[in-house]
């Protein structure tokens, strides 16, 4: 499956959100992990402020 620039493959992880899947970005081949949440999960539960500081306030990451 391809999200623009990004190249989706096989789901090499998973949690309480959603899964981790392989990536390739197709511009300049580099390979990355890519978090995939479940945004219906994380409002269901009402975990929206624990998700945040959780995942992306000390990760070096793009959002795409």
């Amino acid at each position: 499956m391809r999200m623009g620039k990004y190249e989706l493959g096989r789901t090499i992880g998973h949690g309480s959100f959603g899964k981790v899947k392989f990536a390739i970005n197709v511009e300049n081949g580099q390979p990355f992990a890519l978090k995939v949440l479940d945004k219906s999960k994380i409002i269901d539960l009402k975990f929206t402020h624990q998700v945040y500081e959780n995942d992306f306030e000390s990760i070096d990451f793009e959002v795409i």
